[in-house]
């Protein structure tokens, strides 16, 4: 359960951590990310196109370097934000498969990685 004051419900397909700031999370659901402070003391739903809110948020990656760099996916496509949700770019995938992870490559956080499954 996410909650700030009350409790919501979602349904939760992916979290990661921020590893440049203790006590950070982002939670991945069927409503979107929500950003946890303070280990989860506080919530905050992140801003993330309209559009991708049909489907759920399956995979979650914050840069190493840069914490304000987050990138998501819930389907073939990749969304990257590098200002905390506040505008998105987007990668279409030329593929039928769902992307599953996302990860930032630690030493070069300009090459991420996508896994990909069968729908």
């Amino acid at each position: 359960k996410i909650s700030e004051g009350k409790f919501f419900s979602f349904n939760v397909y992916s979290i990661e951590a921020d590893p440049k700031n203790s006590g950070v999370l982002y939670v991945g659901t069927d409503s979107g990310i929500f950003k946890g402070t303070n280990f989860g003391a506080k919530w905050e739903e992140i801003n993330i196109l309209e559009s991708s809110k049909k489907f759920p948020v399956r995979a979650i990656a914050v840069n190493p370097q840069n914490s304000s760099e987050i990138s998501y996916s819930n389907s073939g496509v990749i969304y990257r934000s590098v200002d905390n949700g506040a505008s998105w770019l987007t990668f279409q995938l030329k593929t039928e498969k769902t992307v599953d992870i996302i990860k930032y490559n630690p030493v070069s956080p300009n090459i991420i990685y996508a896994g990909l499954r069968r729908i």
